[in-house]
């Protein structure tokens, strides 16, 4: 399945302009929070305290750890992740004050716990579905963030799970 193809709805608007999300999960409707600039993680992070402080951050796809790194600094007490490409994940897994795992996407069951889960343009929309169907409703029921920067995805997330901009 190619990258920005929505099973039953289409392809993804290319010509579309890339934003981040902040997408919030709760029971009654999803959020999300557009910046314009892609490159201010940093203001993500903070946008998100801002909306709801959370002591945990997941980063699906965290490479070599330096946006959980980051997130250390903006007020997240925990920093973990997922990284399935071997090399990144050894980097990432030899900070001390990180907590990765060298898992799939596909397949990983999210703590059961709140947390803000933060995804730089990770992966096909295929595997965003498979990610979603295991942990949406741990997100759920936990209230749980999704904060995503350079969202490819975004419009797939929109239009798939009815997700609405609070910003």
């Amino acid at each position: 399945m190619n990258q920005g193809w929505i099973p039953e709805i289409g392809c993804v608007k290319h010509e579309l302009k890339k934003f981040n999300f902040v997408f919030t999960l709760d029971q009654k409707e999803w959020h999300t929070v557009e910046s314009l600039e892609l490159n201010y993680i940093a203001d993500l992070l903070e946008m998100a305290q801002f909306k709801e402080k959370c002591d945990t951050i997941f980063d699906i796809g965290c490479g070599v750890g330096n946006v959980l790194e980051m997130a250390l600094d903006h007020g997240y007490r925990n920093a973990m992740g997922i990284e399935i490409r071997t090399e990144p994940y050894t980097i990432a897994n030899s900070n001390s004050k990180l907590e990765v795992y060298n898992e799939d996407a596909r397949s990983y069951i999210l703590p059961d716990k709140q947390m803000h889960v933060y995804m730089f343009d990770p992966f096909s929309n295929e595997i965003l579905d498979n990610f979603l169907q295991n942990n949406i409703e741990n997100m759920r029921k936990n209230k749980s963030m999704l904060i995503y920067a350079n969202a490819f995805s975004g419009h797939h997330l929109v239009t798939a799970y009815g997700m609405k901009s609070f910003y």
